[in-house]
């Protein structure tokens, strides 16, 4: 992990949603949760530079998705329904509370599914004007 992210009291963990294994990172919790989703080839470092700032106000979660970087992989696994799961239980079991989910391509694809999905976890209006702004 970047010395910056750890400096600013950024965490890397893992999380097992029963199905696949997620590698992620938590900051402190300095505000409401704001979630990020990574796109296609690519991990959650890609918010590495804009994690600190956001810290300041948000407790700062980004994920990586099954299939890239230190997640499962899953040859075949990959749909947005199938993500949607893994974030779904990501969201009940490590968040635990309404989230601003953000994503970046297909990441803001699937912040616009569990926007549609997941009402509960996600505040609807927040993540959509998020994933659409991407």
């Amino acid at each position: 992990m970047d010395k910056t992210l750890a400096k600013a009291g950024f965490e890397e963990k893992v999380f097992h949603t029963g199905d696949v294994i997620l590698n992620y990172v938590v900051g402190p919790n300095n505000g409401p949760p704001l979630v990020f989703i990574h796109g296609q080839s690519v991990t959650w470092e890609e918010y590495t530079f804009i994690m600190p700032l956001l810290a300041e106000r948000f407790q700062v979660f980004a994920v990586t998705l099954r299939g890239h970087g230190k997640s499962s992989w899953t040859p075949g696994l990959y749909t947005f329904n199938q993500l949607g799961q893994d974030m779904t239980v990501f969201l009940q079991k490590v968040v635990g509370r309404p989230a601003v989910v953000a994503g970046n391509s297909s990441g803001g694809v699937l912040a616009a599914w569990l926007a549609a999905a997941v009402v509960v976890v996600v505040s609807r209006s927040r993540a959509t004007a998020l994933a659409a702004s991407v």
